[in-house]
């Protein structure tokens, strides 16, 4: 039998409390892979024609030879700033996504499902020329088929994944109805990773029962200092705040 090239894979984020991730596979991050290629593309033309412009500037108090060669320069850095700084700026942003993942409705995440790092963002598309080798992104290709979290070189090293966000799991469906619930400020100082459970569970906590949402707001009441009903209110106020809904 086929394996399934997109799954839901349950993480566990901290002792006792787990997550759903849903992975997305070669297929879904291929198509916005092509996608990205397509934005690239677009601002590679633009970028190169604004540079050229200003290449034939140069090539008046400079010379042709070397405004000619300043302007090779400034479309090489171009060139590798649009290659990496894409990726990475956008990975690290809000979306936690490029414009090409967002469209098929992904983002990159740690493992544990939280927001990735500027490092993590650097080390996995740093190491992305490796997965495109020798020809197609071949070697990226094994790697993903090579493990159960679809993780290419890159996201092996970086320790991140590619998974599913779309809009029935982006939570703001749950944030809407709890408009009462005004935005709370943490009591404490959060690591990224922990401001990112606390987010997972306010996007999920809709699909659990409300015994089990209120069980789980329980691990970490010694963060909310209540429980039950009232622990998972405090819990989608400090998600708020987080989010800067507030």
């Amino acid at each position: 039998m086929t394996p399934k090239l997109d799954t839901l894979q349950k993480i566990e984020i901290a002792e006792g409390v787990e997550i759903q991730l849903r992975l997305a596979g070669p297929l879904a991050r291929g198509q916005a892979f092509f996608v990205d290629g397509i934005v690239k593309g677009a601002i590679w033309a633009g970028g190169c024609f604004l540079l050229g412009v200003v290449g034939a500037a140069l090539m008046v108090p400079l010379g042709s030879q070397t405004g000619g060669g300043v302007m090779k320069g400034a479309m090489i850095v171009w060139g590798f700033l649009l290659e990496f700084g894409y990726s990475i700026g956008f990975e690290v942003s809000p979306w936690s996504a490029t414009p090409g993942k967002r469209i098929l409705g992904l983002r990159v995440a740690r493992t544990s499902g939280a927001p990735i790092t500027f490092h993590q963002a650097v080390v996995r598309n740093m190491l992305r020329m490796i997965d495109l080798l020798p020809v197609g992104g071949i070697t990226g290709l094994i790697a993903c088929l090579s493990n159960e979290r679809f993780q290419r070189l890159g996201d092996l090293a970086a320790d991140t994944v590619v998974i599913h966000a779309d809009a029935s799991s982006s939570g703001e469906d749950n944030f809407g109805r709890l408009e009462s619930i005004a935005a709370l400020r943490p009591g404490a100082a959060l690591t990224r990773e922990e401001q990112g459970a606390i987010l997972q569970f306010a996007e999920r906590f809709g699909e659990w029962p409300e015994q089990r949402a209120e069980e789980l707001a329980g691990h970490i009441r010694g963060l909310t200092k209540l429980e039950g009903a009232g622990g998972v209110a405090r819990i989608i106020g400090m998600a708020r705040w987080i989010r800067g809904a507030g």
